[in-house]
């Protein structure tokens, strides 16, 4: 039972590695979810947005950043941007 459950979850955490970077490179305009209240960071907004079912780091300025600003996690947000993948040395923090 117990190499049952070691599989499962070396599958599942294989899965989960492939799925980071296989987010869209092209613009988007729509509806996202925000996932974590926004934080004021590098002279604008950053938010984990929910856009297709993947995570998305956004990083907004000026008035978008200001409106991004007072929405907190769960909220429907309409956006538009440029989608690209993250460099494979970059952290969050």
């Amino acid at each position: 039972m117990l190499w049952i459950c070691a599989g499962a979850l070396f599958a599942h955490g294989c899965f989960q590695w492939s799925q980071l970077h296989a987010g869209s490179n092209e613009p988007w305009s729509g509806y996202a979810r925000v996932v974590e209240d926004p934080v004021a960071k590098y002279g604008g907004t950053q938010v984990v947005l929910h856009i297709e079912g993947k995570r998305y780091l956004a990083l907004a300025h000026a008035m978008a950043g200001r409106r991004l600003l007072t929405s907190e996690a769960g909220n429907i947000v309409h956006v538009e941007g440029e989608r690209v993948s993250m460099p494979s040395n970059a952290t969050m923090r």
